[in-house]
């Protein structure tokens, strides 16, 4: 089991008058749990903005990650927790695009979850929209992935590119047709997303949302003048993959 502290337990917990009375008998904000975050880092992700404020006056340090290289900013953005961001935010910000080990950005996972707030919030901040995983996805792709339509709306406001591809080249359009997120897929058309772009099989988002039954996706890229008889690397065609369902 996990060497814990007092601090943590109660940091976690949400318990503020708990929290002050060990800081007062001189409990150290910076001890982390062996293997895990500080008390600040599990405030954050429980989303107790008193305790975490409390935490930084007493010498939390904000840059203090876990073993992951996730910080409590980034842990706070995970699940959307907007006043302990601000928090956060307001000591200087310094890990505002620092990844964890994966790659994945405050504003990537706040995106990828579909924390739309958060993510406004970020993007306020100048975060990076173009930051990319290990696997070369960028916040608008995984928003799109995820069918998050507020929060592609508000990457692509900011700028974020929808052409950009992952290590498989797949597209934003790509990953949203395949998922049948028919708003996603309008939202990225319109921002003039190639609708006939090709990933590493050489198929394109009609060929995928075909082959997974999108009906309304597939009506909606046949509208956008998505070629229904290009092939992919195996010779298939929109129109067969959808007849093999």
């Amino acid at each position: 089991m996990s060497r814990t502290t007092p601090l943590i337990v109660a940091a976690w917990r949400g318990h503020v008058q708990v929290v002050s009375l060990l800081l007062e008998a001189r409990a150290d904000p910076c001890e982390a749990q062996s293997g895990e975050g500080t008390p600040l880092w599990f405030a954050a992700e429980a989303g107790w903005p008193d305790i975490a404020r409390e935490l930084l006056q007493r010498g939390a340090a904000a840059d203090m990650c876990d073993p992951g290289g996730r910080s409590p900013l980034w842990a706070a953005a995970r699940h959307g927790h907007v006043e302990v961001l601000k928090i956060l935010l307001d000591e200087g910000g310094r890990l505002l695009d620092a990844p964890a080990e994966t790659g994945a950005t405050p504003l990537f996972v706040a995106a990828e979850r579909g924390h739309l707030n958060a993510v406004e919030l970020l993007l306020e901040r100048r975060a990076s929209l173009q930051v990319e995983n290990r696997f070369g996805a960028t916040p608008l792709a995984v928003a799109a992935e995820s069918g998050w339509p507020e929060v592609v709306a508000a990457l692509l406001k900011a700028g974020a590119s929808p052409g950009t591809s992952n290590v498989h080249r797949a597209t934003p359009l790509h990953l949203a047709a395949a998922g049948g997120h028919c708003d996603c897929t309008r939202l990225l058309l319109d921002a003039a997303a190639e609708v006939d772009a090709t990933n590493v099989q050489g198929a394109t988002p009609l060929m995928l949302a075909a082959e997974r039954d999108r009906q309304a996706t597939v009506e909606l890229l046949l509208a956008r003048r998505a070629d229904p008889m290009r092939r992919n690397a195996s010779g298939g065609a929109a129109v067969e993959l959808a007849e093999s369902q």
